[in-house]
This record gives structure tokens, C-alpha cells and sequence, in this order.
């Protein structure tokens, strides 16, 4: 992706992640906004015939190159391009900042309930192996330990953005 290129076709608004389109294009008029909803939740504009996701154009844009890793949505919201949401990270750091799963049952990461003891089970999973974080009678104990597991292993809060 070409900065150059992005910064003839788009405006970008750092404060709302917003891109509008600054020259027309087909059917879309100079001034419109620019992209649409993909149904994984990422915003996503069109560049000479490609689909490009709008966060990877907005940091082209606002930066003046192409990120050279992946990018992380720092709040966790893949559709939230603002510049202060957006940082480079590495394919494992942008996993550690994943939300809830979709089969989640407990409501917070890393814990689950397991029935046979009648505790709350703390794990996390890193390099490919689960680390065990102790059974809990006490949900919030849980919650508070798995917090802690992931401070000490997980490496997306150490992040710096460029």
C-alpha cells in the first residue's frame, strides 16, 4: 500500500478513525465516507480493485508508511480505527489482547467452572501450552488471579505504539 496513494484518495480523521474519500469514485462522490462494514467487525475501503482494512490505511496514512507487523486495537474494538486505538504488535501480542470468546460461559477470560470439583478453574494458554492458575471457591478470586497470570505472561501491555 502506497502512502502516497492513500493520502490523494482519503482524508483521515485521527480523533474518529474515520476516512472520507477525497476524490470520486464510481458512484461515490468526493467528500462521502469512505468504506464499509466486513462482517468480522473490521471497517474496509477499496484501493485500485483490493479490499484494505481501514485501520491498516488509517496508520499508512497518519504514519506515511504501511505498518510493518500486525496492528492492535488497543481497546479491543476492531472497528474503533482512531489513531490512539491502533498500535503495531505481534501476532502473539494481538491474540493476548483478544475479548471474550463467542462460547465463553463464565464471563470473564480464563476461567471456567469445573463441575466435578464445584470450583472455579483459572487457565491460560501461551506458547502453545496451558499454564494452570489454581481452583477458586470464589468467582472474583478467579477473575483476580487470571488477571494477575496474564500481567505476568502475557506480553500486549508492554506494547509501545510507534
Amino acid at each position: 500500500m502506497d502512502a502516497q496513494l492513500v493520502r490523494e484518495l482519503f482524508n483521515y480523521d485521527p480523533s474518529t478513525g474515520v476516512l472520507i474519500w477525497r476524490v470520486k469514485r464510481g458512484c461515490r462522490a468526493a467528500g462521502t465516507f469512505a468504506g464499509c462494514l466486513s462482517p468480522n467487525g473490521r471497517w474496509v475501503v477499496s484501493i485500485q480493485g483490493r479490499l484494505q482494512y481501514r485501520y491498516r490505511v488509517a496508520w499508512t496514512h497518519y504514519y506515511g508508511s504501511p505498518p510493518v507487523v500486525e496492528i492492535d486495537h488497543v481497546n479491543g474494538i476492531s472497528s474503533d480505527d482512531r489513531i490512539t486505538n491502533l498500535r503495531l504488535a505481534t501476532r502473539k501480542q494481538n491474540c493476548e489482547n483478544l475479548g471474550l470468546r463467542v462460547d465463553n460461559t463464565s464471563g470473564a477470560r480464563n476461567v471456567v467452572w469445573d463441575k466435578s470439583r464445584g470450583l472455579w478453574k483459572v487457565q491460560v494458554r501461551t506458547n502453545g501450552k496451558n499454564i494452570e492458575g489454581g481452583r477458586f471457591d470464589s468467582f472474583s478470586d478467579a477473575t483476580a488471579r487470571a488477571e494477575n497470570l496474564r500481567l505476568s505472561l502475557f506480553t500486549h501491555h508492554r506494547i509501545e505504539s510507534a
